[in-house]
């Protein structure tokens, strides 16, 4: 497993998934809210960030609040990275 990336790292990685501008990505930023990221796009992120941080996620992963922001996702790394 990889360990947990940088904040700034993660904002990238998500502003790359998504197609949009890092600039647009603040910690809190509601990526839902916003209309950055739809259902279909969750499913994409969920997949590239298995792939890249080498960690599973199920369903029960996959809610608002986990993909919520990058400060969010970055919570839910924390969580899987360390179990």
């Amino acid at each position: 497993m990889a360990p947990p990336p940088p904040l700034d790292d993660l904002r990238r990685f998500v502003a790359r998934i998504l197609r949009c501008d890092v600039a647009v990505l603040q910690d809190d930023t509601d990526l839902l809210a916003t209309g950055l990221l739809d259902s279909l796009q969750v499913v994409e992120l969920a997949t590239e960030l298995e792939r890249g941080w080498g960690i599973l996620l199920d369903a029960w992963d996959l809610t608002p609040e986990n993909f919520a922001s990058v400060g969010a996702l970055r919570c839910m790394l924390d969580a899987k990275l360390a179990a």
